[in-house]
């Protein structure tokens, strides 16, 4: 074929995916961490304006006109007015998943020993979890390669 050999190829084989990840919680009024008292659950006492879940999505107010009821976005849960509790979080995991590959290119003969290679590799990891209750994301990647190839007599 005029010095080029095409080439397909696939993959298969197990990700060791490691996550660490945090959320952190500040005070509107001071702009320090947010670690809730009792008796703080309040639009004046300096707590959030908007309440948001563990997807970022805004809560509604609820049928009173006021806030919405505080929900922890750790546990999806309603929680105490009387004793709320800290909502920072973080989180280490480690997860095996399935992976996969596919791969295709050329190479081009430049010498006897000596081939140009040129490919694309799409690659599959799964998908992870960072956060309780958020969302999932997949981890994909798509790679294109330029490489010298030595061939030893």
């Amino acid at each position: 074929m005029g010095g080029f050999t095409p080439y397909i190829g696939a993959g298969a084989g197990v990700a060791r995916i490691a996550t660490n990840s945090s959320v952190n919680y500040y005070d509107n009024s001071s702009g320090a961490l947010y670690a809730p008292t009792a008796g703080q659950w309040a639009e004046t006492a300096g707590t959030p304006l908007t309440w948001i879940n563990a997807n970022g999505q805004i809560l509604t107010a609820s049928q009173s006109g006021s806030l919405a009821p505080p929900v922890n976005p750790n546990t999806g849960k309603l929680e105490s007015i009387a004793s709320p509790p800290a909502w920072n979080l973080s989180r280490n995991g480690t997860r095996y998943n399935f992976a996969w590959s596919l791969m295709a290119g050329t190479a081009y003969t430049l010498t006897r020993n000596l081939k140009l290679d040129i490919g694309f590799r799409y690659l599959n990891l799964g998908s992870v979890q960072y956060l309780p209750g958020g969302p999932s994301s997949a981890i994909t990647a798509k790679e294109v390669h330029v490489g010298l190839r030595y061939q030893i007599d």
